[in-house]
């Protein structure tokens, strides 16, 4: 990713958790990154798109983390939970303000938008955290998954207050080992705990799901980055091609007149790879619309 993209965002992500999103203003972030406003926007379209791609970076980049996991067979199921929840708990503590920023509570004078993207933000995280656990302790009764997934987060969240607002010195180790011992417990006491919050409270729907208040070229942006993270996290040398033709619908779509037979030739190819498939398909649906 473009370095001076990463400051924009990690300075963003900063002054957002510290001052609040509307008390921030795109101004305040092209000052803390020793720019102008008119540079920054060459980055980000608006301030909302900002939120958006702080929220989708920091995800991206804990997830692919996380589901590198997968791939050691050497790891139990228990062992792989602990290891996740580590990496995790140092993630957190290396961008503690991103945490803030997701878990902050949105005043009223904020606005609906931006509630509803701290909403959305917060269930991908809930529904990650809820397949984690499914992971580990190969839970088939979901009668009782909310409220395991809250216990999860709840114990997260308290030891990263601790962490970044306390400075406690406190061992990662054991504190990620603390946190699978609690959750097997409960797992095999579950016959014996009432439920709380029912089982569509957090329902499996997509997560891809985009903000109706952004405008088609928002939307289109914000997908073709979402796409161009997704390929360079993966890191692997068969993900070249598709960087290369994702960048061509990139810059195709800079054209005054975005040419469809182009755009047809492109699409498909993306639609192929599995792990931007499901974007690339509304990023064709944005795309070919109007042309």
């Amino acid at each position: 990713m473009d370095v001076k993209r990463m400051q924009i965002m990690e300075s963003a992500a900063q002054l957002f958790s510290k001052k609040g999103y509307e008390a921030t203003s795109v101004q305040d972030v092209a000052e803390v990154c020793g720019m102008s406003k008119a540079t920054l926007y060459k980055y980000f379209s608006s301030k909302q798109t900002l939120l958006i791609e702080v929220i989708e970076y920091n995800h991206q980049r804990m997830s692919q983390r996380t589901e590198e996991l997968k791939e050691d067979d050497s790891l139990g199921a228990l062992e792989a939970l602990r290891q996740k929840v580590m990496i995790l708990l140092e993630e957190f503590r290396e961008n503690h303000y991103f945490i803030q920023l997701l878990f902050r509570s949105m005043p009223e004078k904020e606005g609906a938008q931006v509630r509803q993207l701290m909403d959305r933000g917060y269930r991908r995280m809930f529904l990650w955290h809820k397949q984690s656990l499914r992971d580990a302790f190969a839970i088939t009764d979901e009668t009782k998954m909310n409220d395991l997934v809250l216990l999860f987060q709840g114990l997260m969240k308290e030891y990263l207050f601790i962490l970044s607002e306390k400075n406690e010195a406190l061992s990662l180790p054991s504190i990620a080992a603390y946190i699978t011992q609690v959750l097997q417990i409960a797992v095999e006491n579950n016959e014996k705990l009432t439920h709380v919050l029912p089982e569509d409270w957090v329902t499996e729907g997509s997560t891809e799901d985009t903000v109706a208040t952004l405008t088609r070229e928002e939307r289109i942006e914000r997908l073709l980055r979402e796409m161009k993270m997704r390929l360079q996290a993966a890191g692997r040398s068969q993900k070249a091609d598709s960087l290369h033709i994702l960048e061509a619908v990139e810059e195709e779509c800079t054209r005054t007149h975005v040419r469809k037979p182009v755009v047809n030739a492109l699409l498909p190819v993306l639609k192929e790879e599995q792990s931007i498939a499901a974007k690339a398909e509304t990023l064709e649906r944005l795309m070919i619309t109007n042309l």
